[in-house]
């Protein structure tokens, strides 16, 4: 392979070459036939001679670029002459590490190339778009190969690198029994109970590429830092059947900006441990676990004594009690909820130790959770049936998470957290959507977004709902391009002061088990068994004497082909 370096000192040869043969021409015209020929025989002796010098030069390029050796740099005043540059005499001298820079794209940085994980820089675009459930990691195996950096160019004339990347993925599912109401992804709270239609309609096959996902990044240095920018979109928006052309929309998933030691804009919450989270095919992932909120923040992030990192936030705060009316985002044109009024941010605190073997990390979430009607008169679920509720209602909510990730055989890790806290609500991977509303589950809830931080009691007080629960997962190598993960989780919901409906979910549980295998380092394919597990506080007597039980259960079978961009 030729250098640019190299490709320098050719072109340069030739203008040499072509200068001698029109001077060797121009004087040949005012010579007689002997002395032309005599000029002509040295300029083809001259000719040969550089060939010959060429060859030998491209000869010991090859040799030294197979033997890892860099050359030294050409002098101008002897192009054909190149320096010999000595081997270093140690592995580390002929490889240093390499790091992130405004120049080039990132290699796969020790958070993802490292059994244990780190702490991801602010705004690290591998840590962002490579990482996290769903998602099949770059080969940890694969040390100093950028697998999927993404295509990097510097600016003409600025000192900003633009980077462009993402991945496709293609995800196939077979549910074998309990047909998933939310179809892809897995929802445990969406899990069909026994004796209900759904539970009946097993066998259900879908493909989809909606987890594909693309971004556009930059990185500039500055008299303040480094600053870094990326905006992420995948398609798990809206979208239309799969009659036809099984159109699917855009979905915003990450869009900051981070000066230093400070991010500002939509990434992930800082209570959420993206370093530790299990590597599943399924994007949900396992309950039990903190939840991959990703939302609009402000987060701090510093080290902290000689092996932590603290990470603080600001972040936007969402209230999710049972009969919330999540009605809008906020875009052009749509109303406010009539129930939710969110009147201060989530807070939320992570540190983060670790060494060759061990990692571990604790976070905290501080949240107010605020119902307002506005004085109008709204119906919402309690335990013996439907009631209204005019006015406004608050409380505290709080979690926390404890995480630790251990290295044990060879490239083996185990990992275990433990989640929980009166009001941790959407912070766990836990009941969210509607689907386990009246027809789904059913559980006799009436209002959209049924929400499990809070509920509020027929006395007018609302009150945290205290949930917990604990994941354990355990990831083997079988060689450097083939490893399995096993994620077991199980997770709890308290009843406060008997305020939930009978049947609301109760008992959650998850198991996941993959086998997944990297040919190169940007291509992933691997296959997932899923079993999942709902159990509700009990079942009415009407739905008993339809013979609807208190419990569902699901299996399902997952395919996952993903590929690295660039």
């Amino acid at each position: 392979m030729i250098t640019g370096k190299t490709a320098r000192s050719m072109r340069l040869l030739a203008a040499m070459m072509a200068s001698t043969a029109f001077t060797g021409v121009a004087h040949a015209q005012a010579t007689d036939d002997t002395d032309l020929r005599a000029q002509i025989q040295a300029l083809t002796a001259a000719i040969e001679k550089l060939q010959e010098n060429q060859a030998a030069l491209e000869a010991r390029l090859a040799e030294k670029d197979k033997a890892g050796v860099k050359l030294a740099e050409p002098s101008p005043q002897a192009p054909a002459q190149m320096a010999r540059a000595e081997p270093a005499e140690s592995a580390t001298e002929a490889e240093p590490e390499r790091r992130p820079d405004a120049s080039a794209a990132p290699v796969v940085t020790a958070a993802l190339d490292s059994p244990l994980g780190t702490e991801r820089r602010q705004g690290d675009i591998l840590g962002t778009v490579y990482a996290g459930p769903g998602i099949i990691e770059p080969n940890p195996q694969a040390r100093k190969v950028a697998a999927g950096k993404g295509l990097s160019f510097r600016v003409p004339g600025t000192d900003t690198t633009i980077r462009l990347g993402g991945l496709i993925k293609v995800d196939a599912f077979s549910d074998l029994s309990g047909a998933n109401l939310n179809v892809v992804p897995t929802d445990a709270a969406a899990i069909p109970i026994n004796g209900t239609a759904q539970a009946n309609r097993n066998g259900h096959f879908m493909m989809t590429a909606r987890q594909s996902r693309f971004f556009l990044g930059a990185e500039t240095d500055t008299s303040l830092g480094k600053v870094d920018a990326l905006v992420e979109v995948d398609f798990y928006g809206t979208g239309g059947i799969a009659l036809l052309t099984n159109p699917v929309s855009p979905r915003l998933r990450n869009a900051y900006v981070s000066v230093g030691k400070v991010l500002v804009g939509q990434a992930f919450s800082v209570f959420f441990d993206l370093a530790a989270a299990p590597e599943t095919l399924d994007l949900t992932g396992s309950v039990g676990n903190g939840f991959a909120i990703r939302q609009p923040l402000i987060r701090y992030q510093t080290p902290f004594g000689r092996s932590g990192t603290l990470t603080l936030g600001i972040e936007n705060p969402e209230g999710d009690f049972l009969g919330a009316d999540h009605t809008s985002n906020y875009p052009v044109g749509a109303a406010m909820s009539s129930r939710v009024l969110n009147q201060a941010p989530d807070l939320t605190a992570r540190y983060t130790w670790s060494n060759d073997r061990l990692r571990i990390s604790t976070a905290g979430v501080l949240r107010f959770i605020n119902l307002d009607t506005g004085g109008a008169s709204l119906p919402f679920v309690g335990p013996d049936g439907d009631f209204n509720f005019a006015g406004s209602a608050s409380t505290v909510g709080f979690g926390g998470q404890v995480n630790a990730t251990l290295k044990t055989f060879g490239q083996d890790t185990l990992s275990l957290q433990a989640n929980g806290g009166p009001g941790i609500g959407r912070y766990m991977t836990i009941p969210q959507a509607i689907s386990f509303a009246q027809g789904g589950a059913p559980n006799g809830a009436r209002n959209p977004n049924a929400g499990n931080g809070a509920v509020l009691g027929t006395d007018g007080k609302l009150r945290p709902i205290t949930s917990y629960g604990a994941t354990a997962w355990y990831r083997h190598y079988w060689s450097d391009t083939l490893r399995s993960n096993i994620t077991a989780g199980h997770e709890r919901i308290e009843n406060p002061d008997n305020s939930l409906p009978l049947n609301y979910p109760e008992r959650l549980t998850t198991l996941h088990a993959n086998l997944l295998w990297n040919p190169i380092p940007q291509l992933g394919l691997g296959i997932e068994y899923v079993h999942g597990y709902l159990g509700l506080r009990g079942q009415t007597e009407a739905n008993r004497a339809l013979g609807i039980e208190d419990h569902g259960e699901l299996n399902r079978v997952q395919v996952s082909v993903q590929y690295n961009l660039f």
